[in-house]
């Protein structure tokens, strides 16, 4: 009897040490199971975060040429950029290939293959595009959308995606920016716009920057009655103002 005891109190300390064995290894296979999840999710995050990088534009621009696509308020940052100096950007005047005058973003997209009036803008564009060469190759192409707030903002997102398939059509190379046009305060500085219609190009930007169709570009800024020669269009100080954020956004 004695014997049997004493062969079952000795066994107890072994059963008791495999079942701490076991619960480590159960410990140890769970922690690494964590692990690796949570390592799995961390690299999908990472990988989420730099296509959000992408989309907010914070990769160097290219350097060379710059081309543009807009209208009269385009061509006011424009002139801006050229009083404080700058020299990337094509080099247009109002007169210059039938101008851009009144280029809304759905009439660029109206004109896409067309010989209608509104087909003006692109043969301005391919005179821009043909007479920069001799400065250098045209390494990107900055779209800023313009609207008078007469469609919707589906009808204007398609007019946006459209002439920016034209654009990397026309000239493949070239990297795409797009910003929204300036804004006015107060919002009825324009009488020609609806007073919304800045906040609805904003929010068209946002779609395309979000759909990974094109990079972020430049907040051209605002533009308040003191800043405009005829309620819409910016005077020299105005003009200034729109071009120093293109040229802090663009460089020299």
């Amino acid at each position: 009897m004695n014997k049997l005891r004493n062969n079952a109190s000795g066994s107890i300390p072994l059963i008791f040490l495999l079942g701490i064995l076991i619960v480590v290894i159960i410990a140890g296979v769970a922690w690494y199971v964590s692990q690796s999840r949570s390592s799995s999710h961390d690299n999908s995050t990472g990988t989420q975060q730099i296509s959000n990088e992408n989309n907010e534009s914070d990769e160097e621009v290219p350097s060379g040429i710059i081309g543009y696509v807009g209208g009269s308020l385009t061509s006011n940052a424009t002139d801006g950029y050229k009083l404080l100096n700058g020299s990337k950007l094509w080099d247009a005047k109002r007169a210059d290939f039938g101008g851009y005058g009144g280029g809304t973003i759905d009439k660029w997209a109206d004109g896409i293959n067309t010989q209608s009036e509104t087909n003006k803008y692109w043969q301005s564009f391919d005179g821009l595009y043909q007479t920069s060469k001799s400065r250098g190759a045209t390494k990107v192409v900055w779209v800023q959308l313009l609207g008078r707030g007469e469609q919707t903002d589906d009808e204007y997102y398609d007019d946006a995606l459209a002439v920016i398939d034209e654009v990397k059509r026309r000239i493949p190379e070239a990297a795409m920016y797009v910003s929204a046009m300036n804004d006015y305060n107060p919002t009825t500085t324009c009488k020609d716009l609806q007073a919304d219609a800045p906040l609805q190009m904003q929010r068209v930007l946002d779609r395309v920057v979000q759909a990974s169709k094109a990079r972020r570009g430049p907040e051209v800024g605002t533009l308040t009655p003191a800043l405009t020669g005829s309620g819409c269009h910016a005077n020299e100080t105005g003009k200034e103002l729109l071009g120093k954020n293109l040229l802090d956004f663009f460089g020299k």
